[in-house]
C-alpha cells in the first residue's frame, strides 16, 4: 500500500515510458540523431546549448528546452509560428495548451 501511495505522490512517473535526454551542445544533439528521430524540430540556432528533451513514448509527445545566444534570436524567431497550433491528434489539446 505504501508503494502505491508513493507512486501516486510522485506523479506516477515510474509508470510512464518517458525518455529524457540532455546534450551540452547542438553538435552532441546532432550526433545522437535527435532531429532525425523527430524529437525536436531542426530549427535550433547554431549557438544552442544545454538542450534537454523529454519524450513520452506511450503518447508520442515531446517537450524540450535549450539556451542560446541572444544574437541568434532573430534567426530563430523567423522560423516560428505565433501561438499554439489550433488542432492536434491529442484529445485533450486545449487543456495541454492551457497547462503550458
Amino acid at each position: 500500500m505504501l508503494l502505491a501511495v508513493a507512486l501516486f505522490a510522485t506523479g506516477c512517473d515510474y509508470l510512464t515510458d518517458t525518455v529524457t535526454s540532455r546534450y551540452a551542445t547542438l553538435a552532441d544533439a546532432r550526433a545522437d540523431r535527435l532531429f532525425e528521430r523527430g524529437w525536436l524540430p531542426d530549427i535550433l540556432p547554431v549557438s544552442a546549448h544545454d538542450i534537454r528533451t523529454s519524450n513520452n513514448l506511450d503518447t508520442n509527445v515531446s517537450t524540450g528546452e535549450f539556451s542560446f545566444s541572444p544574437a541568434d534570436s532573430e534567426q530563430l524567431y523567423q522560423l516560428l509560428a505565433r501561438g499554439a497550433p489550433s488542432r492536434s491528434k491529442l484529445a485533450d489539446w486545449p487543456d495541454t495548451v492551457a497547462d503550458y
